[in-house]
């Protein structure tokens, strides 16, 4: 949370107050908000940027003082955001079998057991995430992220997907049966996962409605309370475990991302060592260069941390054209990076120095790895007895 604090406090103007939340002094939003407002007051918030759960709390606290807080239908941001960029259109596309091991129509299966578990007739998934790996299709509207913006609805019989089916690549009809007669897959316009889901959820024959605490109380507010189970999704843990063709792809995808790491290490020695110029930013280019020759290179998974010397002591540092500095033989280098293959994902962290480090930077290494790694302990004197 620190590391948000700074970052605040070096890119706000003076028209804002920074409010650092979870520090002692900070009050909380609703104790800001009993301090600032009188009785009567009312206080609106766009209901698709809140959890139900966070939301039925502050209303809660609120009314305690006789505050009212309010669902505004329409964003007063969105009215005036006049250079607002536009809905992302990226394509989505289907992940084969081979990288996944378990048909979507499986993946079903087993989460409609779940719910028969439960005995919920109705489940609402609204995770990027886990409706990328129940459906095993990827997509890329969020940086960094193989997701894509929809929501879906489960029933015992039909597998609502709301999402915007121009943007489906070459191969997702057949990938879904969307052909067939009786597709069980019913692919509907985003916008409409309101209307559909309050339709759904007031039918008789629905009696429970299997929702997360994360869902946005927009979505919430279309379901009958008396009938919502509010309990964590199945699919996340279904997600976690991985199969044998999950394990193996993820195998594979870290054994090439190591060698574009390697690559990118030793073209780094090669070029300091000549004395070439190489920056925080053309370093991190350098090695997003290396990846994109691994086979089944994506993306990114983050934005390269790329950190010489001070830079490298600051959590989740982003260098800029104003910050940007060379990359020596004088002092410590951090280099924390990652990328998106269609095999699996990845994330490593590397700490080198190009030169001859003082006995300082070797005490402050051995002295870390020593206290939070007390195995390390055993294996330093494994190594100095050889």
């Amino acid at each position: 949370m620190y590391r948000y604090h700074l970052q605040a406090a070096s890119q706000l103007d003076e028209n804002w107050a920074l409010m650092k939340s979870g520090l002692v002094d900070t009050p909380s939003s609703e104790t800001w908000l009993k301090q600032e407002l009188e009785e009567n007051s009312h206080v609106g918030i766009d209901p698709y940027v809140i959890s139900a759960t966070r939301f039925l709390e502050l209303k809660k606290s609120l009314n305690s003082n006789k505050i009212q807080l309010s669902a505004v239908p329409s964003n007063l941001v969105d009215s005036v955001w006049k250079e607002r960029p536009t809905f992302p259109s990226n394509p989505i596309f289907p992940l084969a079998f081979e990288f996944t091991g378990e048909s979507w129509q499986d993946k079903i299966k087993r989460v409609r057991e779940k719910m028969e578990e439960k005995r919920c007739q109705l489940k609402v998934l609204t995770a990027l995430d886990s409706i990328a790996w129940t459906l095993n299709l990827r997509g890329s509207d969020i940086p960094f992220n193989p997701v894509f913006f929809s929501y879906l609805l489960l029933t015992r019989q039909k597998v609502f997907f709301f999402v915007d089916n121009s943007r489906f690549a070459a191969g997702v009809n057949e990938h879904l049966k969307l052909s067939e007669a009786d597709s069980e897959i019913v692919v509907l316009p985003y916008s409409q996962a309101e209307d559909k889901l309050r339709e759904l959820s007031s039918d008789p024959a629905v009696a429970r409605v299997w929702i997360s605490s994360d869902i946005s109380y927009g979505l919430y507010q279309c379901i009958p309370e008396d009938k919502t189970l509010t309990e964590p999704s199945c699919v996340p843990r279904m997600k976690a475990i991985k199969n044998e063709v999950e394990v193996g792809c993820m195998r594979r995808s870290h054994l090439r991302d190591a060698v574009a790491v390697c690559e990118y290490i030793r073209w780094l020695e090669v070029s300091v060592g000549r004395g070439e110029k190489v920056t925080e930013i053309s370093g991190a280019d350098k090695l997003e260069e290396f990846r994109r020759e691994q086979a089944n290179f994506v993306s990114l998974s983050f934005e390269t941390i790329s950190g010489s010397g001070p830079h490298g002591a600051i959590i989740h540092y982003r260098s800029t054209p104003e910050t940007d500095q060379a990359i020596t033989d004088k002092e410590l280098y951090l280099v924390d990076s990652g990328a998106q293959y269609t095999d699996g994902t990845t994330d490593i962290t590397r700490t080198i120095h190009l030169g001859q480090p003082s006995e300082k930077y070797c005490y402050y290494l051995i002295h870390y790895c020593v206290m939070y790694n007390p195995l390390f302990v055993g294996r330093l004197r494994d190594l100095l007895l050889c």
